[in-house]
């Protein structure tokens, strides 16, 4: 209120009440948690794999071990899959091996997410058991900025896929 200014009641300001800038600041914080907490819970609303087998180094090298199917797509014993894992929503975790063509004596392993229904894969070189474990409890195909790749008609994926999903598809 300035001098000589007659008196008026809604000048009077309440230190109780917020200001406006203190109300946009919080309305600007509350808006962004809320996300937060709604974009996390979707996270963690995706199924959980249910593992189907127990993925060890010795078993990825276990050349007797029957968990290891022949890989349709080939006719070569060498060329090997199992499904590790499998969830509710169709998604399946599977781990490929075979021979190293520069040595025969090496085994290489891939891992591949793909999911019934969905004609993709998420697939990447596999070093080791716990590799795959670590991407198990973080699936890339829960990744919405890893949109994975479309199988290509008639490739050993598309076959592994068909045969991996079976009625599923």
């Amino acid at each position: 209120m300035r001098k000589n200014e007659p008196f008026n009641p809604s000048h009077i300001r309440n230190h109780n009440a917020p200001t406006e800038t203190f109300r946009r600041s919080l309305r600007n914080s509350v808006v962004p948690a809320i996300s937060l907490l709604l974009a996390s819970k979707l996270v963690m609303a995706a199924p959980s794999f249910e593992p189907q087998v127990n993925v060890t180094d010795a078993l990825l090298k276990a050349e007797n071990s029957k968990v290891w199917k022949q890989n349709p797509y080939f006719d070569d014993k060498d060329k090997q899959y199992l499904i590790a894992a499998r969830r509710s929503d169709g998604a399946v975790a599977i781990v490929t091996r075979s021979r190293s063509e520069g040595d025969p004596k090496t085994l290489v392993f891939f891992r591949y997410f793909m999911k019934c229904g969905t004609r993709k894969q998420w697939s990447l070189f596999l070093p080791n058991a716990a590799a795959f474990n670590a991407a198990l409890a973080h699936p890339d195909i829960d990744d919405p900025e890893n949109r994975g790749f479309p199988l290509v008609e008639g490739s050993s994926n598309e076959m592994l896929y068909e045969t991996v999903c079976g009625k599923n598809l």
